[in-house]
């Protein structure tokens, strides 16, 4: 017979995590590289991903399988269409607004991570 062996647990990691302060903090400093045009594509889709998730309160598995509908985002709205995971599950609309603080606007940030993308022709690649 086989002596027990005692399985040690996986050692988890240390995550950190951001005070929604701390985050909004942080997005403030990358909106003055952001106006100078000093942040590529990649960065503007996480602070515009990150700001989805902060005003929607969605998962990012949910933000990944959604669908923006910038139709009218001249009009400083966007609506968000995807299936939520948790209960209640099925499918939801999120309408982003404008912010009145420009620095943590997801509209702005959303149309600056657009643009971004058109200039260095993404948008054109994917369609």
């Amino acid at each position: 017979m086989k002596e027990h062996v005692d399985r040690a647990a996986k050692v988890r990691k240390e995550v950190r995590y951001w005070k929604l302060s701390q985050l909004m903090q942080y997005i403030n400093k990358q909106a003055q590289l952001r106006d100078y045009n000093k942040l590529n594509s990649e960065q503007l889709m996480k602070i515009s991903l990150t700001l989805i998730m902060v005003y929607t309160v969605l998962r990012m598995a949910e933000v990944q399988k959604a669908e923006l509908r910038v139709d009218n985002i001249k009009d400083g709205e966007i609506l968000i269409a995807t299936m939520t995971m948790k209960k209640p599950r099925g499918p939801v609309e999120k309408t982003l607004k404008a912010a009145q603080d420009r620095t943590v606007c997801p509209i702005r940030w959303i149309q600056s991570w657009l643009d971004k993308r058109e200039v260095k022709g993404e948008l054109k690649k994917e369609q």
